[in-house]
């Protein structure tokens, strides 16, 4: 479908429907989200007050710009808490614009929405600053964080635990078994942390067992072979 849609149009657009989410004290729906082009289609929001309904927002289309959404020409339905029949009752008012949501990119709003695992450590770091108040499993985006952050320190680790075991003198070594050794240790090494790390974002096994533990062991034995 990919292949088929640049070809035909010369570019892809990426479309996640009926997204619906809990930001803040709101509940956030949204029919058509456009990441690509920073824009969504059919959008309504549902403000609680108190575990009521108090408002809704709607908008048939949204742009993201100076790090908010801007919805155009919508409704806002502001309801009372029914106290009889001689009450007030729903309250309709209409804009040209208006801003909310502030921080929420539209591609963290489709990586949250869809579960994935892959966050820059940016878009991780916001993901886990705006969600961290919410009842929303945020340990994907930990462990991607998490990744990010360690997996690069796997490579000078290695280095030095491998390089305990060279030869003092080029009398005493066989190169070409020296190496194959190396590499097949670092391929087992690798492979291992990518396993715990691949369970960890399944839910397996604890996050920070998984993906802190490996390199604290790794940390320790370069540390002490370094010493």
């Amino acid at each position: 479908q990919y292949a088929k849609a640049i070809k035909k149009d010369k570019y892809f657009v990426s479309v996640t429907n009926d997204i619906f989410l809990k930001v803040n004290n709101s509940y956030l729906f949204i029919e058509k989200l456009l990441p690509v082009q920073k824009s969504a289609l059919g959008v309504r929001i549902f403000q609680m007050r108190d575990g009521s309904l108090r408002r809704v927002i709607s908008s048939e289309s949204a742009q993201f710009k100076d790090n908010a959404w801007e919805l155009y020409d919508g409704e806002i339905v502001d309801i009372p808490l029914v106290k009889g029949i001689q009450k007030e009752g729903l309250v309709y008012s209409y804009f040209e614009t208006i801003q909310i949501l502030e921080g929420f990119q539209p591609k963290l709003l489709e990586n949250v929405y869809e579960g994935s695992s892959i966050f820059s450590i940016i878009d991780a770091v916001k993901t886990i600053l705006l969600l961290k108040d919410e009842e929303v499993n945020l340990d994907k985006v930990i462990s991607s964080l998490s990744k990010n952050i360690l997996m690069p320190m796997f490579a000078p680790l290695l280095v030095i635990i491998i390089f305990f075991f060279v030869p003092i003198s080029s009398r005493f070594l066989n190169i070409a078994l020296f190496s194959s050794l190396a590499i097949f240790s670092t391929l087992v090494v690798w492979g291992a942390i990518f396993a715990m790390n691949t369970l960890a974002q399944n839910g397996t096994v604890n996050i920070f067992i998984g993906l802190v533990g490996p390199f604290v062991l790794l940390f320790g034995v370069a540390f002490c072979l370094f010493r």
